[in-house]
């Protein structure tokens, strides 16, 4: 399957060095620094009893294996005055655009009254910003895109929204970044990352609720997946009484 990036400027399109990029770049510098949990000088019992950490763990790598990263394609300021709603925002550049959609601006913004008005008190959200790039996003028919913001970035300023977008029918990229800084200012640098993008296949899903008692092909199916998974020394074990004397 492809996910489709159509860049209608034509020095972004030149500059690959920011185009779309698998999120698999992407990883946080302290995941890529952390030792595998289980080092080579290590006797195998040793190894066995030690406590895995996150880089071992399947559901956090897979974050890492699904989606595609834009990136900030310009400079970008942003300004906000909380205390009388000013804001401001400056790009380093404009961009081409086609002749249909000429009147875009770079950035726009959403009004309070169209979200953050109705958000709980401990919202750190204040602004949102929305970045309208230069680019189209294409899916096969039948899916649709996740809008994520970058997972584990800590970043305090500002993040994109989460979303859904049927890119199957709705091509256009227009990133909602919220902005939650305490600065008057924030300043994103081209090349930053701004969100992920993850294509998913719509479908529908009904809820069942099982007794596993009852139920014997769930049953066997559930101690199997069991017994794959750690009925070997080189998966993850449920005890390291094995090893124990005691």
């Amino acid at each position: 399957m492809k996910i489709q990036f159509v860049i209608e400027d034509e020095s972004l399109l030149a500059d690959k060095d920011i185009h779309p990029q698998p999120i698999s770049n992407y990883a946080p510098d302290w995941f890529k620094n952390l030792d595998i949990a289980k080092p080579k000088n290590k006797s195998l019992l040793e190894k066995f009893t030690m406590t895995n950490n996150v880089k071992s763990c399947p559901s956090f790598i897979d974050v890492y294996q699904d989606g595609f990263v834009l990136l900030a394609p310009n400079d970008y300021i942003l300004a906000y005055d909380e205390g009388t709603g000013h804001y401001e925002w400056r790009v380093a550049a404009q961009f081409q655009r086609p002749e249909y959609n000429v009147k875009s601006p770079d950035v726009s913004t959403h009004s309070k009254e169209q979200m953050i008005e109705h958000l709980p008190p401990n919202s750190p959200y204040k602004k949102i910003f929305k970045f309208n790039l230069p680019m189209k996003v294409i899916t096969p028919k039948g899916y649709s895109i996740r809008q994520l913001p970058i997972p584990y970035s800590f970043n305090k300023d500002y993040e994109a929204a989460y979303g859904i977008l049927r890119t199957d029918k709705h091509h256009e990229i227009n990133i909602q970044m919220i902005y939650k800084s305490d600065k008057e200012e924030i300043l994103i640098k081209r090349g930053t990352p701004l969100c992920v993008f993850a294509p998913f296949k719509r479908d529908k899903f009904s809820l069942e609720i099982i007794n596993n008692k009852t139920n014997k092909k769930i049953r066997d199916r559930l101690l199997v997946n069991e017994n794959i998974l750690y009925a070997s020394f080189g998966k993850k074990t449920k005890s390291t009484d094995y090893f124990s004397n005691e």
